[in-house]
């Protein structure tokens, strides 16, 4: 519609086991908006704005750690001949079992040379939280991927 997107992506499982090995009948979806603004700055640039709500019936007897979560995400695509683009995200657990934050940058160095920077950091306020005991263990990566 335009510059908006509508996502919606569902699925219904039967006798799926769940977190606590008993076989259930579930509900799951993820549903969520994506915003596209061209030419922002004056300038040749794209910009992608991401609003997503996950939910999964089986609370905290899912197997996926996304039952209840926020997630917010935009994408600056800068149409250079690098190919540059800066992602940013940022995952809320509703139930308050932690939270994550990732950036990116990755932009091309020559016509067979990706460099790309990433960084993840999760942060969790109690120790019954899912996230907790990833709390120190915020990553940073950089990787260079020759294509041939």
């Amino acid at each position: 519609s335009g510059p908006l997107i509508y996502k919606f992506e569902g699925i219904k499982r039967n006798g799926q086991k769940n977190s606590v090995n008993e076989r259930e009948n579930f509900f799951s979806f993820i549903t969520g908006l994506e915003f596209v603004k061209t030419r922002i700055f004056q300038k040749i640039w794209d910009l992608n704005l991401f609003v997503e709500y996950c939910n999964d019936d089986r609370g905290s007897n899912s197997t996926d750690i996304f039952q209840n979560d926020f997630f917010l995400g935009s994408r600056i695509t800068f149409n250079n001949v690098a190919g540059t683009e800066i992602s940013q995200a940022l995952t809320f657990d509703l139930d308050g079992n932690g939270n994550t934050a990732n950036i990116e940058i990755s932009s091309r160095l020559n016509d067979t040379l990706r460099v790309t920077a990433d960084y993840n950091f999760y942060w969790s306020s109690k120790s019954t939280d899912t996230l907790y005991s990833f709390r120190r263990d915020n990553y940073l990566g950089i990787k260079l991927t020759n294509y041939f």
